[in-house]
This record gives C-alpha cells, sequence and structure tokens, in this order.
C-alpha cells in the first residue's frame, strides 16, 4: 500500500520537512506500505521489528532506520510499544541538504539524491546513536518547530536537520555503515560488504568477476544476488552512484564539467552528459543552475 505523505500534509512541501510523533505505538499485525517522501523512522523508546522486504531488522531506542521513496516496510512493535518520531523529506522542496565537508562524500549513502536512485526492496540505511537520549532531544527540537511554526521556523527546522543529518552520517561511518539486522535471506551479508566495498572504491573501473572472486563467490551468483536485494545490477548502481558523485561536485564546487565527469569515474563525457541527462531531466550545467551554483 502506498500514502501520498505530499498530498497529507502540505507542509512538507513548504519546508521539505515534516515531522510526526507516534508516543506508545502499538502494531501487533504487519501491514505493508510506502510513502513518496524519504522516511526517517526514529526510535524512541521499546522495541520491535522492522521489516523491509524479506529483510527484518531489530530496532531499539537510538536506531534510525532510512527508507526511501515508495519502499514498502512496517514496524512491529513488541508488547510494551514504542515511542517512533517519523521525519519525512522531500527532497525537490528542501534542496540537496549540504553537510560538513568531511561528511558530505556520505550523503547519497543516506538518502538518494533523486527519486530515481531509490534502493531495492531489501535494503535501508540504518543507523544506530549511542546516545538515544541525544537523537530525542534533536528531534523533539525539531518536532516543535514543525508543529508550533513560530516567525523563523523554516530555516531553525532546515538548520535542525542538516544537524540530525549530520550525525546520522557521523555514526553509520562509525558503524561502517553495517546495519545491525536480523536478516531472513541468506546471501545478503555479501551483497551488503559489496556494496561497501563500491562506496568506498575511488570510482575506478569495477572488474565485476574480480568481485566475484574475492569474495569467495561466482560472477553469475553475484549478478543474481545483488539484483535480487537491491533491484538493480551492479553496472546501473555503480553509474547511479557516480552520478550522484558528479551531482554533489556540481553543488560544492566550481570545476569544470569536464573535470567533474572524470572524477565521478567516467571516462567518455558525451556518454556521461546523456546518462546524467536521461536521469536528471536536464544536463550537468543546467542543474548547477538550478541548483544555485
Amino acid at each position: 500500500m502506498k500514502y501520498s505523505l505530499l498530498g497529507r500534509i502540505p507542509a512538507i512541501r513548504e519546508t521539505g520537512i515534516g515531522l510526526a510523533y507516534f508516543p506508545d505505538y502499538q502494531n501487533r499485525a504487519q501491514r505493508m506500505h510506502g510513502v513518496d517522501v524519504i522516511l526517517f523512522s526514529c526510535i524512541l523508546r521499546g522495541e520491535g521489528t522492522h521489516y523491509l522486504g524479506e529483510t527484518t531488522y531489530r530496532e531499539r531506542p537510538g536506531a534510525v532506520g532510512i527508507t526511501h521513496y515508495g519502499q514498502e516496510h512496517d514496524i512491529v512493535t513488541d508488547p510494551g510499544g514504542m515511542d517512533i518520531m517519523n521525519v519525512y523529506v522531500d527532497l525537490e522542496s528542501l534542496g540537496l541538504p549540504v553537510l560538513p565537508v568531511p561528511l558530505m562524500p556520505l550523503l547519497p549513502r543516506l538518502l538518494p539524491l533523486h527519486p530515481g536512485f531509490s534502493r531495492g526492496t531489501g535494503f535501508m540505511t540504518h543507523v544506530v546513536f549511542p546516545d538515544p537520549a541525544a537523537l530525542e532531544r534533536l528531534v523533539m527540537l525539531m518536532y516543535q518547530e514543525f508543529t508550533n511554526r513560530c516567525e523563523g521556523h523554516t530555516e531553525i527546522l532546515r538548520d535542525l536537520f542538516r544537524v540530525f543529518l549530520s550525525c546520522c552520517a557521523r555514526y553509520a561511518e562509525a558503524d561502517g555503515f553495517s546495519a545491525t539486522s536480523c536478516r531472513r535471506v541468506a546471501g545478503d551479508a555479501v551483497v551488503t560488504r559489496i556494496l561497501a566495498e563500491l562506496h568506498e572504491s575511488d570510482y575506478g573501473p569495477v572488474d565485476v568477476q574480480a568481485l566475484a572472486r574475492r569474495h569467495g563467490i561466482s560472477r553469475g551468483h553475484l549478478c543474481r544476488t545483488f539484483k535480487q536485494f537491491t533491484g538493480k545490477s551492479i553496472s546501473k548502481h555503480v553509474l547511479e552512484q557516480r552520478i550522484q558523485r558528479a551531482m554533489l561536485l556540481l553543488r560544492t564546487s566550481e570545476r569544470k564539467v569536464l573535470e567533474i565527469a572524470y572524477e565521478s569515474g567516467f571516462t567518455d563525457v558525451s556518454f556521461f552528459n546523456r546518462e546524467f541527462k536521461k536521469r536528471l531531466g536536464m544536463p550537468p550545467l543546467a542543474y548547477r543552475k538550478a541548483a544555485g551554483g
């Protein structure tokens, strides 16, 4: 089931950010659903199981599960219930968040920079704040700004979200972007390691045969398993990863398109321009101009 939060909560379109608080949330039956925004499910109290496709993640206070546009999921609570704060993000209204320079390259690993780059059915970015009380204080401040709507609330809400997202990036990097999970399907641990390896690469050529050999599986098995869990082929994932890298550089630097294409792993600038326009609806220079770069 898919819900349109942009239609139900107009304020999300105004600021790009929305919040909904669910104290003492009780849900004992799995009902899969998705929304038309990026969702941060912040666990403030209690424990439960987060379902995403055939994958399960055990949730506890301090955990943040990030699901992408349309990904169907559900959280089934333990008998004691949970306190959950949902943070909804519409990047078309918000624009691309700008994080501190050391954390900015991690942004595409937290959220898709475009709806077309959403992840597959079984994977979400899963972050754990080492101090659950700090997560609660931060999202409660955001919730107050969103609900009270006092003068200057839009700017303050966006600033608080930038802090929240920066903390998510910092803690995810500290954990190696390894989601704490209880997964039910064999093989996904290998895909998780390969995804991490691809994200940490230097954007050079990707040898799928060598990749499979390093992880002790056949090339065919790797390709099938990767697509099963991400919904994409390895080549498509790598291409989207490189385009998102280029998007960041176009917005945060004054380098020429040629330099950005090469730094993002493209050896053919014409191919880069064509694929960029196919996915973003505009060529790189137009994207930079629209982003205010």
